[in-house]
């Protein structure tokens, strides 16, 4: 048996934080001319991603340049040895532990590939939220109300406060291991396909999964505080980018040869 430990969490946690700061700015100064934040989209050569934006409805991506977000610069942050001493807090039964974990209103959402578990920190109480039915592993996600699942080539979901819930499918024409959930707000579930770089969103109540985003270069891509970010490779580095959800022009995150490995 693993168990799943502080130490793990708090290294989670801390790459999380980074990439949001990176992709919001909140942790951005505005840049000076000349210095490499603010250059960064000439870099990039604006006006060279034409299809990288993300389509109003019906659409699959709009043309036109790639702006540089303003005085962004990764940062180290603290060593391993400035970090707490570790605590247990949860034990797996199984050898491999939970494939994916997620923070929300005092618990942790453990997803195993089949059944999400919530693990109450303050109590340290574990129930089971839904068992997902299907033969293979698949992914997951939340918003405040709700976890959604794809596996077997459908979407479905469960309360989030629920325990041993029959879950609701809200999708059934999905691509089997190839098309992922990319992540969830409160009105819609968001599909990303690997091979195409297609994003459709499915009605969060269920209903006909839309086309909104299409970068064929995308090889990975989530919904962050309204925008979706995707990494694309380039001929000899790599490019974080985003784009609003409801369309219009992306904007350049970070341009490094090590950002792939770092955030996947």
């Amino acid at each position: 048996m693993r168990g799943l430990r502080i130490d793990t969490l708090r290294r989670h946690t801390w790459l999380a934080g980074l990439a949001l700061a990176l992709g919001t700015g909140t942790a951005c100064s505005g840049g000076e001319d000349g210095d490499p934040a603010s250059s960064a989209g000439d870099d990039a050569g604006l006006g060279g991603t034409g299809g990288a934006g993300a389509g109003g409805a019906g659409g699959s991506g709009g043309s036109g340049g790639m702006n540089a977000l303003p005085g962004c610069d990764v940062q180290d942050g603290p060593s391993f040895d400035e970090l707490a001493a570790p605590e247990t807090v949860y034990t797996s039964d199984s050898v491999g532990g939970p494939n994916e974990i997620a923070l929300h209103d005092g618990s942790l959402i453990l997803w195993d590939g089949t059944a999400v578990e919530r693990l109450n920190l303050d109590t340290r109480e574990l129930q089971v939220v839904a068992q997902f039915p299907g033969g293979s592993s698949g992914s997951f996600t939340l918003n405040d109300t709700h976890v959604f699942v794809i596996m077997d080539g459908q979407v479905m979901r469960a309360p989030l406060d629920a325990t041993d819930a029959e879950p609701e499918v809200l999708l059934t024409d999905t691509v089997e291991g190839i098309e992922g959930i990319a992540g969830a707000d409160a009105e819609r579930v968001y599909l990303f396909h690997t091979h195409t770089g297609v994003i459709r969103a499915v009605p969060v109540t269920g209903g006909t999964a839309e086309e909104i985003f299409n970068e064929p270069d995308a090889s990975k891509a989530w919904i962050e505080d309204g925008f979706i970010y995707y990494y694309v490779d380039t001929a000899f580095e790599g490019e974080l980018r985003r784009a609003p959800i409801g369309g219009g022009t992306p904007e350049l995150v970070v341009a490094d040869y090590w950002i792939k490995s770092f955030l996947f």
